[in-house]
């Protein structure tokens, strides 16, 4: 199959924003290909041909999505040396203009699996810029897991809150409660 064919494309684009609709009304467990399928007017066998299951065509999309905050992230690493860029702002502007899936991501509907690595890559896009701020005696592993649950319980609560502040405004306060400026 070729991916840059651009019917390839627009099915691959028109199941996931499928998956997503019906992620805002089911569990991930309750929904079926046939649901899927029906819901986009295509035939099984076009969604074979794509997906080998639900979960595949999630894990693709939320692949895409980690990739491109990893690219974004990529722009804070280049410039580590000024404060300024060391940010977590693309965190935050990324989710919001994906907040259709992180609204499901955040839910009881979306396997916690992808919770999971997502939690995992909280901390390893800002890594660096975490490592050159704690101090040698800190205990590294355990400084970067309460980074990245402080982190997850900030972007709950955005959530929560409808996602009122911007992304500028949740970097400014994730970065002053990390400075400890409170």
């Amino acid at each position: 199959m070729n991916t840059n064919d651009l019917r390839v494309i627009k099915t691959k684009k028109l199941l996931r924003e499928i998956l997503i609709e019906v992620l805002h009304k089911k569990t991930f467990n309750e929904i079926t290909v046939v649901e899927i399928c029906k819901l986009a007017r295509i035939n099984r066998s076009t969604f074979y041909a794509h997906y080998m299951n639900i979960d595949e065509l999630f894990l693709e999309h939320f692949t895409n999505l980690i990739e491109e905050l990893r690219a974004d992230y990529n722009l804070v690493l280049e410039n580590l040396d000024n404060p300024i860029h060391q940010s977590m702002t693309p965190l935050f502007t990324h989710i919001a203009k994906h907040r259709d899936f992180y609204d499901i991501l955040l839910s009881e509907n979306a396997p916690i699996k992808y919770l999971l690595q997502f939690n995992d890559y909280l901390v390893q896009f800002p890594l660096e810029v975490i490592i050159r701020n704690v101090s040698k005696d800190t205990d590294i592993d355990l400084f970067l897991s309460f980074c990245s649950s402080a982190t997850m319980g900030m972007i709950y609560h955005w959530k929560k809150t409808g996602y009122k502040k911007t992304a500028e405004e949740m970097n400014y306060q994730l970065t002053k409660f990390f400075a400890k400026e409170y």
